[in-house]
């Protein structure tokens, strides 16, 4: 049941980066970004069950573990891909792509945990802060 629920979502994940990606591929880097996070996170906030199945897959029996962490890692990808774009486009500084990545996604799926559906804040103004901080960082352009 649990690979089940753990396909579903990823898969909901791995069609929507794909939507995204598809209708904006003149879009700049940063917007695709922007995008991507925003969609990830609303889905999230939507599906809230599904996303805490998401840190489970370690508790799947082999070939079924493989195949969450494959679809998991095709879906980094895509937010891989946005980076590389950014980085040959120069309008990204990235040391590391896959920590980047992680990083980001770290930080989105996390949100889960203290956000509320009718807390302070929507889930489009914490993303449009997650994109900002993710963007621009913590220091002022006179910094």
């Amino acid at each position: 049941m649990l690979y089940a629920v753990l396909l579903t979502s990823i898969g909901e994940h791995l069609e929507l980066a794909d939507r995204v990606l598809e209708e904006n591929p003149d879009a700049a880097p940063a917007k695709k970004l922007e995008l991507l996070i925003a969609e990830h996170m609303r889905l999230l906030a939507t599906k809230y069950e599904h996303a805490f199945l998401l840190q489970q897959e370690y508790e799947l029996a082999e070939p079924h573990r493989t195949k969450i962490v494959d679809l998991r890692k095709e879906y980094q990808a895509r937010f891989s891909r946005v980076l590389h774009e950014g980085v040959e486009k120069h309008s990204f500084r990235v040391r590391d792509q896959s920590i980047a990545v992680l990083m980001i996604l770290g930080s989105i799926n996390w949100f889960l945990r203290w956000y509320r559906s009718d807390g302070r804040f929507t889930v489009d103004e914490i993303a449009r802060t997650f994109v900002d901080m993710i963007l621009h960082g913590l220091l002022a352009k006179n910094a």
